[in-house]
C-alpha cells in the first residue's frame, strides 16, 4: 500500500492548520477541475492522480488486500483518509461512483479503474 499522510489527532495543537491546508487543497483542486471542464469520471481521475500520482498507484493504494480488486470498505475508508471531497469535486457521491465502477457491488476490478473498455465510468 502506498503511504498517505493522515492529519494528526484532533488533540494536536496543529489541528487547525491541518484543516486549513486540507480546505486550501480542496479549493485548489476544485478550481483546477473547473478550469479544465472536468466532470464525473474525468474529475475523479484527475482527483486520484493529484492525490496519489497516477491511476495505477491509486488502484494499488485502494487494493489493500493485493487481490486486484477494491473492497467497498477500502473505497469508503480511502475516500475518508484522502479527504477526497468526491461529491463536491466530481458531482457524484462516493457510493454512486463505486457502484458505477463495480461489476459486483462489493468489489472493483483492476480493468475498471485502469480504463479498459469494460469500464462503466
Amino acid at each position: 500500500m502506498i503511504p498517505v499522510v493522515v492529519p494528526e489527532d484532533s488533540a494536536s495543537s496543529e489541528h487547525g492548520t491541518d484543516e486549513e491546508e486540507l480546505k486550501a487543497e480542496e479549493e485548489q483542486l476544485a478550481e483546477e477541475i473547473e478550469s479544465l471542464n472536468l466532470t464525473s469520471a474525468k474529475a475523479l481521475a484527475y482527483l486520484l492522480v493529484a492525490k496519489l500520482g497516477s491511476l495505477d498507484k491509486a488502484f494499488k493504494w485502494f487494493d489493500t488486500v493485493n487481490k486486484g480488486s477494491i473492497p467497498r470498505v477500502s473505497w469508503d475508508s480511502g475516500e475518508h483518509l484522502l479527504h477526497l471531497g468526491m461529491e463536491k469535486l466530481t458531482g457524484l457521491k462516493a457510493q454512486d461512483i463505486f457502484s458505477m465502477m463495480a461489476n459486483d457491488p462489493r468489489d472493483v476490478s483492476l480493468p475498471v479503474l485502469s480504463g479498459s473498455s469494460s469500464s462503466k465510468l
